[in-house]
């Protein structure tokens, strides 16, 4: 799909305010908040930079909450000196970086509670697509981030391949001043590196991190994948987990992008929700042989694709909790879809894109009735003698 059926078909209607501005920026960086204070602009960069800035909220919020995010528009406001540009719309410019400014939380403007932060952000995205599309933006990367994130300087100007669709970039939690909120967030990014290592040991194509604070997408690629989807969490993962398969993914060499540790309920699951609930004296982490099988999967679906190309009704790879997995999955069925006309050139191909990473993100959750999770020390030294961490 080109960037223009993108905007003609399914933009949000704001991609329009692109018509409304005339500056050129290098760079353009979208950020969805919600009870945020003003300071959240304290760590952007300048450097011919337009962030997008899409305050939002939805009508289950706390009346605090709507009081926070009316008080940080009006304080960016005065701060940028902002224009209107459309009802809930201003553009304003200070200090070699521009805001571009959409108010999403006030009555009659507000998200559906269950589209949250992924409406906010395609919301902001669609706006910077349409700027690229016009020549407003220079770099093909759209990059994401969040109100609690800061980025390096040097992370806007990488040289990335061609071929590269998306961008994951480097990430650390930083202590925010609560010891207990602080040691939650190190024991869930340990968790975040595990997970993503057992996928890259297993030979998983989806061995990347999704975290919406930390990413960016080719323009064209984000317009193929039509987006980022409606969604009140798990909008990175989706987003990302289409684009793989346009492509590959890098990760610059650059200083990570520092996340600061705070408490936060503003999604329903991620990263905020996961360390409140977190009983740190008995953190787990998953099984090793999660990985184990999946690794057996992968190694075995170009072969198994094959057969089921001539019977849809072979016996799947893996042992037998795992082929029981894969029947409960509809895996066999699915896969014998997905193959049936495949060329043998493109068999591989054909199959890794279907058994994405939604799939295994699936399969590796049936699993844990199996191979439940153990504790974090446990899981962590049987790990070592399989994958490095």
């Amino acid at each position: 799909m080109s960037i223009d059926q993108y905007l003609g078909r399914y933009a949000e209607a704001e991609a329009h305010l692109a018509d409304r501005l005339d500056g050129h920026y290098r760079h353009v960086v979208v950020v969805p908040a919600t009870d945020e204070a003003p300071s959240l602009v304290d760590g952007w960069l300048p450097k011919a930079t337009l962030y997008i800035l899409v305050v939002n909220g939805h009508d289950d919020q706390a009346a605090s909450v709507h009081h926070q995010n009316a008080e940080t528009v009006a304080a960016l406001r005065a701060c940028f000196q902002t224009n209107p540009l459309a009802e809930g719309a201003w553009f304003g410019e200070q200090s070699d970086r521009a805001l571009l400014l959409l108010d999403r939380s006030s009555p009659g403007r507000r998200l559906p509670r269950k589209q949250g932060v992924g409406l906010a952000r395609k919301i902001g995205f669609d706006v910077a697509l349409a700027l690229y599309r016009r020549g407003r933006v220079a770099r093909r990367f759209l990059v994401s981030t969040d109100a609690d994130a800061t980025l390096p300087a040097e992370l806007l100007n990488v040289g990335v391949a061609p071929d590269v669709v998306a961008l994951t970039h480097r990430f650390t939690h930083v202590p925010g001043g609560d010891s207990a909120v602080d040691e939650a967030h190190r024991l869930y990014e340990m968790y975040l590196r595990y997970y993503v290592a057992g996928l890259r040991w297993a030979g998983s194509p989806y061995a990347h991190f999704s975290i919406g604070s930390t990413l960016a997408v080719d323009a064209n690629a984000y317009a193929n994948v039509r987006g980022f989807p409606k969604r009140a969490a798990g909008e990175d993962f989706h987003l990302l987990n289409k684009a793989r398969k346009l492509g590959p993914f890098a990760t610059p060499d650059t200083p990570p992008i520092r996340i600061r540790a705070r408490r936060s309920a503003r999604v329903p699951f991620g990263t905020g929700p996961a360390t409140a609930a977190m009983d740190r004296a008995r953190y787990c982490l998953p099984h090793p042989e999660l990985f184990e099988c999946l690794r057996e999967v992968l190694e075995g679906l170009p072969g198994w694709a094959v057969h089921l190309q001539r019977n849809p009704t072979s016996t799947p790879p893996g042992r037998p909790a795992v082929q029981e997995a894969l029947h409960a999955m509809g895996v066999p069925e699915g896969l014998a879809r997905a193959v049936r006309n495949a060329p043998p050139h493109q068999l591989a191909l054909r199959v890794h894109e279907w058994f994405d990473g939604l799939k295994t993100r699936q399969l590796l959750r049936r699993l844990e009735a199996v191979y439940p999770a153990q504790p974090w020390q446990v899981s962590l030294k049987e790990a070592e003698l399989r994958f490095p961490l």
